[in-house]
Order: C-alpha cells, then structure tokens, then sequence
C-alpha cells in the first residue's frame, strides 16, 4: 500500500488553480457502457444511451491524512443520451470540481462497442475534451465495463492506476496484450478504419487480467482475439523481446525465450498481391534442461529445438493470419504496409481480400541453452 500513496502522490503534484485539492474529484478511470432497456431506433439526443461508471479516489485518504482504509473510491453513474451531458450530469450530482486531467484508463463495455454510433459518438466526445490526454489508455470488457471499475483488486484498489502501472512495466512479458491509448486508436482508425484494444477482465481472489484483444472495424466490435493470437501479432508486426515461447522435446518441456527479433515484408505481383514475411528470432532456452543429468545439447540437438520453435512460431502466426481474414479487418496492417510501400499494386488489387496472399517463414536461433556442465 505504500507504493499506492507514493505513486499517489507523484502523479497527483503538479501546480492547482485556486481550487483546493481535497476539493476536487479526481477521475483515474470510467467504464462507458450501452444503457440496458433503451429503444436503440429513437436519435442520440432523444433516449439515455450512455451508463458511464466514474471512478473517485478519496484523496485524503490515499494521502494518509485520515485512516487508510479498504474505502478507497466511490463510484459514480450517470446515464446520459451524450457524454457530453453525462459529464454535465456529474458536475451537478457532487459538490467539488471535477476534472480529467490525471485519468489513466477508459474501460469499454462489449455492448456500447457494437454499437457503431455510441461507439463512434463516446470516442469522439473523449477526443474533444481538452482535458483528456491522448496518452489515456483505452481497454475492453467481454461484458459490462462497470463491473470491472466497480470489482476489487488487491494489487491497487485505484484500477487506473494498475492499468498505468502495468503497462508502464518494461521488464514483463507484454506479448499477450498489446498497449492501446486514445490518441494512437484514433490515428489508427483514420488510417485505416481498424483497431485493437486490450481485454481487461477480473480473475480469481480480486485479481485483474489482462490479455487479448477487441477488433475494431468502422467502430464496432467485429471479434476477439485470444492470448496466442495477440502473440501472433506481435511475432509480425510488434515488440516481442521476452516473449517465451514453450514447446516439447525429447519427453520435456522447454522454455525458449525471444531476445531480439528482426522481420521483413515483401510484396510481389502474381496475378495477385503476395506479401512474404520472413521472421528472424534470437534468443535463450530459459527453463526446461535437467541438470540432475548435466545434458550438453550438441549442434544436432540445437538444430532439431530450433526446428521444432520455428513450426511452434509459424503455427501461431498463421493461426492470426486466418483470423483476419475470418474478421475481414486487417488488424495485422499488412494492407497498410502494402498501401505505404506499393502504392500502385495497392489500387490495382484493394477491391478484394482474396487479391492478397501471405506467405511467411521463420528463422529461430538459439544463443545460449542454459545448460550447466
């Protein structure tokens, strides 16, 4: 808990306005969820659509000024047929100022991302109010997105602040959960109308999870990708340093763990557009060796390990290949790379999905197996 109130502190200095700030409500997080029972035919401006969740710090007891306490936050809830309005509504429902200014994470729930124009309409209304920073993270929730604002966590009860956290962590495997933030999902899909957001969802004994991925398309929720196919994502177009990789060999399991990874994308004409991919991994088996037995892995051995990881890593790649195409958004940005690279092969075949072939293969080194002699 000390780690809470010093973090608390640090990202709460800064120069104030003549508001005192015992006198301000201090939003860290909001869940933005579809309203339930609401007729989805009348006009935003006309019905509630909006259920948004704020979460408040009691600052003064983060600040040690009264007795710690489990009764950290309070939970706010306005339903609102704008966001504009749910903010307005707020402001009358407390008698401190509210401000943006320190909010660390945006949680959307799963029936607010079908639907296209909340969706489209929350976004939008976040990126007009100055004070939202760019930098804030934005998550999914399979479900309501309240439930997780509103749920404990044992690790920090302030969830923004874990959110924060975890994502700032550059020493932890991030492969299974790619970071996303408000200004970088808004490029994204000016770009190329496609996104992907992590899933943050609640685990056992007040834990929090997160891992996996929401597909945008256009602004509505198009699928999920699991754990392995974010991994897979990753292995193409992202960071994977650390990343472990686990397969079996010889009746045991072993632990290869990434170091470094270089990849190239090509594009060819062939009648149809054929994007070749060429993976080059270097890294350490970290776990996995007897050394009741002191084994020494002979070149031969290396060779075989190094086999057996490659078809691992190419049966992961093509396993999120597939998935876009099923999804039909291309979330892996090969059809942005194409378009940036190639621009005329690009027009001449961007009508169809089919006109774009990928082909990939992989080169998995092994540096160092651990072994001790």
């Amino acid at each position: 808990m000390t780690g809470l109130l010093v973090g608390i502190m640090f990202i709460l200095t800064g120069c104030w306005d003549s508001t005192e700030l015992n006198d301000r409500h201090i939003v860290l997080e909001l869940a933005v969820d579809k309203a339930e029972d609401k007729d989805i035919t009348k006009k935003v401006g006309q019905e509630d659509y909006y259920e948004i969740t704020y979460t408040i710090p009691d600052i003064k007891k983060l600040s040690g000024k009264e007795s710690l306490s489990d009764d950290v936050k309070t939970a706010m809830v306005t339903i609102s047929p704008t966001f504009a309005d749910s903010v307005d509504e707020l402001q009358v429902k407390t008698q401190n100022a509210v401000t943006f200014s320190h909010l660390k994470a945006v949680v959307l729930g799963e029936e607010l991302m079908r639907d296209k124009n909340l969706f489209e309409n929350a976004i939008n209304s976040m990126a007009r109010n100055t004070e939202f920073s760019r930098g804030t993270n934005i998550l999914a929730v399979k479900g309501k997105a309240s439930e997780i604002t509103k749920g404990e966590n044992y690790q920090n009860p302030i969830l923004g602040l874990y959110i924060m956290r975890y994502f700032n962590n550059k020493e932890k495997d991030g492969g299974n959960a790619k970071q996303q933030t408000l200004g970088n999902m808004l490029k994204e899909m000016q770009n190329t109308g496609v996104t992907t957001m992590p899933i943050i969802s609640s685990g056992e004994e007040g834990t929090v999870i997160i891992g996996g991925a929401a597909v945008i398309k256009d602004y509505e929720l198009v699928g999920w990708l699991t754990e392995d196919e974010v991994r897979g994502m990753s292995l193409i177009n992202g960071e994977v340093e650390g990343m472990p990789i686990i397969i079996e060999h010889e009746g045991e399991y072993l632990t290869y763990t990434i170091r470094k990874k270089e990849s190239k994308i090509e594009f060819m004409d062939e009648g149809h557009v054929v994007a070749r991919i060429n993976i080059l991994l270097r890294g350490n088996i970290t776990e996995g060796l007897s050394a009741l037995n002191n084994k020494i892995f002979d070149k031969k051995d290396i060779h075989a390990i190094e086999v057996v990881l490659s078809n691992k890593i190419n049966e992961r790649v093509r396993d999120v290949i597939n998935k876009e195409e099923a999804l039909g958004a291309d979330f892996l940005k090969i059809g942005l790379d194409l378009y940036r690279k190639k621009p005329d092969l690009w027009n001449k075949y961007k009508d169809s999905r089919e006109n774009l072939e990928i082909e990939f293969s992989t080169n998995v080194i092994v540096e160092n197996t651990g072994v001790i002699e």
